[in-house]
């Protein structure tokens, strides 16, 4: 009796190729007919002008930007190409060669309103030169196409907020969120105050956007500064882009104090690691200097940076033995009992930020 065969070992197997493509490439497959950009299963949202715009820019910029697969199939001894992910970024691609829209200037001050054929000839070898990293799939069948396409948007890292937010939005605050977020990275990684895991998945930017927020709006609950990316979602705005740099230089201002005192290890090792508490540190150095909304009344930090280190260092140790420790100190007053309870209770409400920033702020002054 003859012995039957399995098939499942057999079931829904491809082999991927990954391959490196240029720009130059696509754009003659376009032409030839040889891409097919939009198969059944595809999705059919379309992507808006500034998101094709930041695309551009990004490659103009060679940054990299994320794989593309594609099904090869021969037919009539001619290789089509039938994209399985990737085809908006393609698309984009493709359209901007053809001059179908400009680079905005959210994303390029320098190359704001110029389409392909406006670019020096330095600047479209470029582009067309990009190389675009290719998974290739070859001679699949539908049913395998459609395998494949379900589980490339089934078993991803679920997104979270801000990176939800960075997908949905490409207009001035998120472009300007983005680029403040990567100024800042390392220090609050060496500082402690962020993971490298919470960076891997944008926590810099979340925290840039926090800041921005509150010195652009005044001190709001964290979770706010979701709206802004709705409310600020334009190309440009030269009223918001000159109140934006104004913070940013404010921002510098207060990290620049910090580091006249504090280096990075003296963060990691102190209770200021908190991203709370670090994040009201901040605000509390723009507050002194009169830059923060809600906050009318003038304190002198000290310009004695001694001063100010012990200042701060005794109010770690405060922190950390009625917080970490919960200890009871006599010799504090209500105010600080109500800053302890805060930061046990609410570290991410308005009101209770609000009261983290002012006592660290009288405390740092002298008030207290």
């Amino acid at each position: 009796m003859p012995t039957q065969k399995s098939n499942q070992g057999q079931a829904m197997t491809m082999s991927f190729s990954p391959q490196v493509y240029r720009i130059s490439d696509y754009l003659e497959w376009s032409a030839t007919g040889q891409l097919k950009l939009s198969p059944n299963y595809q999705r059919r949202k379309v992507w808006s002008q500034i998101a094709k715009s930041y695309l551009i820019d990004t490659i103009l910029r060679s940054k990299t930007m994320p794989k593309v697969l594609v099904c090869e199939k021969l037919h009539e001894r001619r290789t089509y190409r039938e994209v399985v992910d990737g085809q908006q970024r393609l698309r984009a691609i493709i359209e901007y060669y053809k001059d179908e829209f400009p680079i905005s200037r959210t994303h390029s001050t320098e190359l704001a309103g110029m389409r392909f054929s406006d670019l020096d000839e330095e600047l479209q070898n470029r582009f067309c030169q990009y190389q675009i990293s290719t998974d290739i799939i070859n001679d699949a069948s539908t049913e395998e196409l459609l395998d494949t396409f379900a589980r490339l948007n089934t078993y991803g890292v679920k997104l979270n907020k801000i990176e939800l937010l960075h997908a949905q939005y490409m207009g001035l605050f998120r472009t300007r969120a983005l680029r403040y977020g990567s100024k800042i990275a390392d220090r609050l990684l060496q500082s402690g105050v962020l993971t490298q895991q919470k960076i891997s998945r944008m926590g810099e930017v979340e925290f840039s956007a926090q800041l921005l927020v509150a010195l652009l709006e005044g001190i709001k609950e964290k979770g706010a500064y979701t709206t802004a990316y709705k409310t600020y979602d334009i190309e440009t705005d030269n009223e918001l882009v000159k109140r934006i740099d104004e913070a940013e230089v404010h921002l510098d201002r207060a990290f620049d104090m910090l580091d006249e005192v504090y280096l990075y290890t003296d963060i990691r090792n102190s209770e200021y690691h908190r991203p709370h508490l670090y994040y009201s540190l901040i605000l509390a150095f723009v507050a002194a200097d009169g830059n923060l909304a809600g906050f009318n009344e003038q304190y002198a930090i000290p310009e004695d940076t001694e001063i100010l280190r012990s200042r701060l260092n005794q109010l770690s140790e405060d922190v950390k033995d009625a917080y970490v420790n919960r200890r009871q100190i006599s010799s504090m007053d209500s105010e600080f009992d109500d800053f302890i309870s805060g930061m046990r209770r609410a570290t991410n409400h308005r009101k209770q930020i609000q009261q983290r920033t002012q006592y660290i702020l009288t405390r740092i002054s002298g008030a207290r």
